[in-house]
C-alpha cells in the first residue's frame, strides 16, 4: 500500500485517503464538525428525504452540539482517524446518523451519532439499552486494533 504524508497532520496516510489534487487527508478535510454535519445532512437529503423531519440548520446545530464520538461505543473522532477504517470505496470519516427509534425517522430527539459498526449492529433490531451492552465490546475491539498499531 502506498502512503504519503498529510500536509495538515503529518501522518503517513494511505494514498487513496487523499481526494484528487488535495494535500490533506480526508480526516483532516472533515475534521470540522460543522463541515461533517452539512455533508451528512446532504447525504440524508439524497438517500432518506422521505424520512428526514429536520431542517438543515437545526440538524447542523444538533450535530455540532454532540460529543464528537459514537453514542454507543464511545469511539472518538481522533481514534476513528487513527484506525483509518475502510467503508465501501472510501474511508469512514464521519459519524453515521442513527434513528434511535427507526419508525420515527430523522427527527430532533430521535438522532444519535454512531460509528458505522454500531449503526449496523443496532439496525432496526436492537434498542439503545441493548446497544449500551454491546457498545463497550465494540470499543474494546477498536482499542485492541489501536494498541496493535502503536
Amino acid at each position: 500500500m502506498q502512503v504519503r504524508e498529510c500536509r495538515s497532520c503529518g501522518d503517513l496516510t494511505p494514498e487513496d485517503a487523499f481526494r484528487k489534487g488535495r494535500a490533506d487527508c480526508v480526516w483532516c478535510q472533515y475534521e470540522d464538525m460543522e463541515k461533517r454535519a452539512k455533508a451528512r445532512f446532504a447525504d440524508k437529503q439524497k438517500g432518506a428525504k422521505q424520512r428526514l423531519h429536520i431542517g438543515k440548520n437545526e440538524f447542523v446545530s444538533w450535530y455540532t452540539d454532540q460529543s464528537d464520538e459514537c453514542a454507543y461505543c464511545g469511539l472518538t473522532y481522533s481514534e476513528l482517524k487513527e484506525l483509518k477504517l475502510k467503508k465501501g470505496k472510501g474511508y469512514f470519516v464521519s459519524w453515521d446518523i442513527d434513528c434511535v427509534e427507526p419508525k420515527k425517522g430523522y427527527a430532533l430527539g430521535n438522532l444519535a451519532l454512531s460509528c458505522f459498526v454500531c449503526n449496523m449492529a443496532k439496525g432496526n433490531a436492537l434498542t439503545v439499552q441493548e446497544m449500551r451492552i454491546i457498545g463497550p465490546a465494540i470499543l474494546e475491539v477498536w482499542h485492541t486494533r489501536l494498541d496493535a498499531t502503536n
